[in-house]
């Protein structure tokens, strides 16, 4: 007994002498991190919080298990003015989370310690080098595939594919027309569209191997029951602007329409019956983006969306995004909707209705943003929203994503930089945790 004691004392004071000079109160303060961390006095780090760094020589996974600290007050980023690394794994119950870190970089990693739920914290992290993981591991270590191909896969061992897709729609990972072993089949499939810090779409029970995906590049991950060759298939064609426009699902004036609660993009026609405004009304989660074009015909009598002269709008806070248009009789127009980085609460919805408020305006959000140039290829956006955390990105009036940022909650301005990207109007969004903000931009 006398032993135990002694050893438990002998750890409490070097635990009690590491904290004395362990950590730093502001990110320029920032001590290096040695694989774990105890704060005691949390007086004093209460405001700005407990501040380390780490540079990874490289790319590596750095897993946190709290004591007395929830998982949302760990926060790394890259260097003080840089983004949030991306998060691998979170298990809030267990007081787990996981970082993706490159190598070279250096990080910053922040304890919140206002969050504390005891007397005092400790964090420990040990960076797992990921070079020799076996490819599929994980979402920054993915196996390449395509569309069409067989790809294969192990038991009950969930894997990371990259696949780059042409056209949005409902995609099915399955044997395709191989034949598999006794009991084989997928159990589940999750994608990430753009990149790993994306929001999940899932399969669900009723189809566990099909599952929503926008263009571009795209991570899926596949879970089987058996060893087994898998094919990524487009369930079935979906009309939309690089797909057949022409095609796309028809609304009808005063008819509200259901569409998937996923992060996704979806796309309507709706030829106007008569010269007239009209009101669109999309239902969706906050931050997602509503435009409206025309539906046009190329000089090889092929059709496209047209959003030169387009209007565009964010739902809000609300959870609703409002458009007016002036329309001409039998001219088609395009709606698109677009979800970036969160899902509804219920069923998103969008409807078209002639207006009959004669309100020739709607109001916006820019008032809560201010863009200006800096420098060539720079620009400063500013918002109280910023101080919040926030996410800061620019569309092309297409709806095509230039650039994403995210921002840590200090400071209301942040820097983006458009280097090679073409002149024109683009839309700046900020997504904070209490509301969002756009404004259009020219840029030249």
């Amino acid at each position: 007994m006398r032993k135990t004691l002694l050893t438990i004392a002998a750890t409490c004071m070097w635990l009690a002498g590491t904290t004395a000079f362990g950590q730093g109160k502001t990110c320029e303060e920032a001590a290096p991190w040695s694989n774990m961390a105890m704060v005691m006095d949390l007086a004093s780090y209460a405001d700005g919080g407990a501040w380390y760094k780490i540079t990874p020589t490289a790319n590596s996974m750095l897993p946190f298990s709290l004591t007395e600290l929830p998982t949302s007050a760990v926060q790394v980023f890259k260097g003080c003015n840089g983004e949030k690394a991306l998060v691998m794994s979170e298990e809030v119950a267990s007081g787990n989370i996981s970082y993706y870190i490159e190598s070279g970089v250096e990080y910053m990693i922040k304890l919140d310690v206002s969050q504390a739920t005891g007397s005092f914290v400790m964090a420990m992290a040990t960076p797992l080098d990921l070079s020799n993981a076996p490819d599929g591991n994980y979402c920054v270590k993915p196996i390449n595939a395509s569309v069409g191909m067989y790809s294969s896969i192990k038991a009950n061992r969930p894997t990371w594919f990259k696949v780059n897709i042409v056209y949005p729609g409902m995609y099915s990972v399955g044997s395709g027309f191989s034949v598999p072993a006794e009991g084989a089949a997928v159990t589940s499939v999750k994608v990430k569209s753009g990149d790993c810090g994306a929001v999940e779409n899932s399969s669900n029970l009723l189809m566990p191997n099909q599952v929503y995906a926008k263009a571009g590049e795209n991570f899926f991950c596949v879970t089987c029951s058996g060893d087994m060759k898998v094919l990524f298939q487009m369930v079935s064609p979906v009309a939309s602007c690089p797909n057949h426009p022409e095609r796309m699902t028809a609304l009808s004036a005063g008819v509200e329409v259901t569409y998937p609660n996923a992060v996704y993009e979806n796309y309507w026609r709706f030829i106007a019956p008569e010269t007239a405004t009209y009101q669109i009304l999309d239902k969706a989660p906050q931050g997602t983006i509503l435009q409206v074009g025309t539906l046009d015909e190329n000089d090889d009598a092929k059709f496209f969306c047209n959003f030169e002269n387009g209007l565009m709008a964010e739902v809000d806070e609300s959870g609703e995004g409002k458009l007016l248009v002036d329309m001409q009789a039998g001219q088609t127009y395009v709606i698109a909707s677009e979800t970036f980085n969160m899902l509804a609460e219920g069923v998103p919805s969008v409807k078209i209705s002639k207006d009959e408020t004669g309100v020739r305006s709607v109001s916006g959000s820019s008032r809560d943003i201010k863009v200006s140039k800096v420098a060539e290829n720079e620009y400063r956006v500013s918002s109280y929203l910023l101080a919040e955390g926030a996410g800061v990105y620019v569309y092309d009036m297409a709806g095509r994503a230039v650039s994403s940022l995210n921002v840590r909650p200090e400071g209301d301005a942040v820097t983006v930089k458009l280097a090679g990207v073409p002149a024109g109007t683009y839309m700046f969004l900020i997504v904070g945790r209490s509301k969002s903000a756009s404004t259009k931009v020219l840029v030249d």
